[in-house]
């Protein structure tokens, strides 16, 4: 079944905001996470017609993704459960997780890129000269 996603739409921009916002508050209370584990909702798609949403997650660090990514596939028509009793809609969207790794890549890309500012490789470029910051 294919879901035809908005666009732009101010209603669908704010059911989106708050399924993000509801959700990542379900997981914080319901899911006992592994010490030091982070989960962010990066983004909320939400169809046209509300049935379909798929949720972006984020997860640091890196290393524990799979595990807590399927912690939370394991319990989602339980978390689904639980959002829909706290959204007043007609439909309550089906909800479908998506691991967002850009986080993780930008740290990753501004860690390199701060190891080749230490060695000093990029001297004569503003701002990245070794002693600068």
């Amino acid at each position: 079944m294919c879901a035809t996603y908005a666009k732009k739409s101010h209603r669908i921009d704010q059911i989106s905001e708050l399924i993000g916002q509801k959700f990542g508050a379900i997981i914080r209370e319901y899911l006992e996470l592994p010490p030091g584990a982070l989960v962010t909702i990066t983004t909320v798609r939400v169809s046209k017609d509300l049935r379909h949403a798929r949720v972006g997650l984020s997860v640091f660090p890196l290393e524990k993704s799979p595990a807590i990514f399927s912690l939370i596939s394991r319990n989602l028509k339980h978390l689904q459960f639980i959002l829909h009793k706290g959204l007043t809609l007609k439909f309550s969207p089906a909800l479908t997780l998506v691991l967002d790794k850009s986080e993780n890549t930008a740290a990753e890309l501004e860690a390199v890129l701060d190891r080749i500012k230490k060695r000093g490789k990029l001297v004569g470029m503003p701002g990245l000269e070794p002693g600068t910051s």
